[in-house]
């Protein structure tokens, strides 16, 4: 019963410190990739979509106004 206490107590331990030690970087890590994704990803999106509203109008009018090169 004591010898079973013990390791646990120490694995406890040893969990708590290994998993202490590197979640400092980890958090910064993850809030820099997060801030660069926040601020990207919606410019991509939007860059897309204006591309894709601009194929789609040139087809639209195009399908209404057919030009012949």
């Amino acid at each position: 019963m004591n010898k079973t206490s013990k390791t646990t107590a120490s694995s406890s331990k040893k969990t708590s410190i290994s998993s202490g030690k590197p979640k400092t970087p980890r958090r910064k890590k993850p809030g820099a990739v997060s801030r660069l994704l926040t601020t990207e990803l919606p410019l991509n999106f939007l860059f897309i979509y204006i591309v894709l509203a601009a194929m789609f109008t040139t087809l639209i009018f195009w399908s209404l106004n057919p030009v012949k090169f």
